[in-house]
């Protein structure tokens, strides 16, 4: 069995431009990207699917979600029905 292609998610530019290695985040940028990260995942957005929105990494996803007290999902991929 093959998968499809995953698609290619552009990142959203108010969030796109703030990833600056090394330099933490201005309080209020912070806190929509927060509940931009909480809010996308929640609707049923992977890990991967999130960072791609923001233009960063899972690990990054991971953290903003533990900071906000999010419980994430188990890995993979929901279990298929109806087969």
């Amino acid at each position: 069995m093959t998968y499809p292609d995953r698609p290619v998610r552009e990142a959203v530019p108010a969030f796109a431009a703030t990833a600056a290695p090394g330099r933490a985040l201005p309080p209020d940028v912070k806190q929509r990207l927060v509940k931009f990260v909480v809010d996308q995942y929640t609707k049923g957005l992977s890990l991967r699917e999130v960072a791609d929105l923001i233009g960063r990494n899972q690990t990054v996803v991971r953290r903003l979600l533990d900071e906000a007290g999010i419980q994430r999902r188990p890995p993979g991929a929901p279990p298929v029905t109806g087969h």
